[in-house]
């Protein structure tokens, strides 16, 4: 920018002042205002620019050659892509997971404090509703007839007084009313709610179902025997020793765990890791985790679908697990069916029917024992590799059009067809096996004892969710000697 310009100096001045009335507003939002009326500054800009040259030329001197010189236009582009893309941010950002929220100086000054209190009777109740927009929540259950409430509200804050009001409005309340304990943390009644958060240390009846709603932060439910229902924008969960079915939808999480749960899981959402064990109900996934999923000992049918692979079996009395392109599995009970864009397959021990279509992946088979699934493979660009047990009776066909063919097992011949070829079984006898890939190796073989077992220790051991601890007494954040608050803390707990 050329030296003398004013141009800068009231641009500063533009965007101070966007800043300092969010501070003495709070309501107001920085994104929400620059997003609308960003344009505003390049319209000031080049009137403050045709003026400078205004100016010049009434004094008589020689007129510049151009209007901005290459820094300004810079600048320009540069404002130009940042309005734009908080106007796009302020448009669509609702219809995205794991959004978030900036709000001037909101991210900047010091957390506050406040501890969390309440308690309602649960006779006649079976269910706990929880609503936390942010923060976490912990449940335990135990011999009550009432729900109890502790924890504390963290508001960060410019200075005490400030964090005193915005807590000021937040009225903490655990009600009983229509069969229902209630319990609301009320954020959405502070400007600015993503100061704030709640850290809830709950704990009910035995036999109390549990519904949460929150935007953001961690559920960790143990020990009722009724239904878990739970509503995120973001948000980890953990579940143990649950007793009902479980109802699990989130825009985004960092995991998801249930162990040892009586009925039925449903799951939507997208995320990171995925952990299921000892779950005797149905399982439905219909979700995005890109980390590690781990299904272990499941009693009834499962089904996983996502945008890249659908998986479904009939029982898993032993484990899948799905990390970093690839499926690997033992002791799955079929009918199974696996399709997917890109992965590679690796299953032992599985009985009953196998199907399998992925457009790119590799695929290792060993059934472990006679008789031999009905099997149904096609990978379009990958090896396929079938390790059979000794006597197994099959009628076997296994192809590729391009690639080396391999067989190591009686009973089975090979044909070379191009670049290809066939391997099929003499005698058409037992179950149909058939497999082909387009462009890849198909390797026929007996099984060894080395086979038996080794991709179990490719799992890690199982691990029981450990709830995190209570929260710790809150300690107020106390300002200096000369401004020090009242000690009362704002409960506000009903009973009906």
């Amino acid at each position: 920018m050329r030296r003398g310009s004013v141009v800068f100096p009231f641009i500063l001045i533009a965007l101070g002042g966007i800043f300092l009335a969010n501070n003495l507003n709070p309501s107001l939002s920085v994104i929400s205002l620059i997003s609308k009326y960003w344009p505003m500054l390049l319209i000031l800009w080049g009137t403050l620019r045709a003026g400078e040259i205004l100016f010049t030329y009434l004094q008589g001197k020689p007129l510049p050659v151009s209007g901005l010189s290459g820094g300004e236009w810079f600048l320009a582009v540069f404002l130009s892509f940042v309005g734009l893309g908080m106007m796009g941010y302020q448009r669509f950002a609702p219809n995205f997971p794991g959004r978030f929220a900036v709000r001037g100086m909101e991210l900047f000054g010091e957390p506050y404090d406040y501890p969390l209190q309440g308690k309602a009777s649960a006779v006649g109740a079976t269910k706990l509703v929880i609503e936390n927009l942010r923060g976490n929540a912990r449940v335990v259950t135990a011999d009550v007839t009432e729900v109890q409430v502790t924890g504390r509200t963290t508001v960060r804050a410019i200075s005490d007084s400030e964090a005193r009001r915005t807590f000021d409005k937040m009225p903490f309340e655990v009600t009983s009313q229509a069969g229902q304990v209630l319990i609301r943390t009320n954020q959405e009644r502070a400007t600015g709610d993503g100061r704030v958060s709640a850290d809830l240390d709950i704990t009910i009846p035995k036999t109390m179902s549990v519904e949460a709603r929150g935007r953001y932060g961690d559920f960790d439910i143990t020990g009722t025997s009724g239904n878990i229902a739970i509503f995120s924008d973001n948000a980890g969960v953990r579940l143990q020793e649950i007793g009902g079915n479980v109802t699990i939808d989130l825009r985004r999480s960092d995991i998801v765990r249930a162990v040892n749960v009586k009925g039925m899981v449903e799951i939507r959402g997208r995320g990171d890791d995925l952990e299921l064990e000892n779950i005797d109900g149905q399982v439905t996934i219909v979700a995005s985790y890109s980390g590690d999923i781990h299904f272990r000992n499941l009693a009834k049918p499962a089904r996983y679908e996502s945008s890249n692979s659908n998986i479904s079996f009939e029982r898993l009395p032993g484990f899948v697990r799905l990390a970093r392109g690839e499926l690997v599995g033992s002791k799955v009970v079929g009918p199974i069916r696996i399709t997917s864009k890109t992965k590679d397959v690796r299953l032992s021990d599985y009985t009953n029917t196998l199907e399998i279509d992925i457009d790119r992946g590799d695929v290792e088979l060993r059934p472990g024992k006679s008789p031999v699934a009905k099997t149904t493979v096609r990978t379009r660009n990958g090896d396929i590799e079938l390790a059979l047990p000794s006597g197994a009776k099959l009628d076997l066909k296994a192809s590729t059009q391009r690639g080396e063919i391999e067989a190591d097992y009686p009973g089975v011949r090979i044909t070379k067809e191009g670049r290809g070829g066939t391997i099929k079984s003499d005698s058409a006898q037992g179950p149909v096996v058939q497999v082909e890939t387009n462009r890849g190796g198909v390797t026929v073989r007996g099984a060894t004892a080395s086979d038996a077992g080794e991709w179990v220790e490719d799992l890690p051991p199982a691990k029981a969710p450990v709830p995190p601890a209570s929260p710790a007494p809150p300690a107020l954040k106390m300002p200096t000697a000369k401004a020090l608050p009242a000690p009362a803390v704002p409960l506000k707990v009903q009973q009906q």
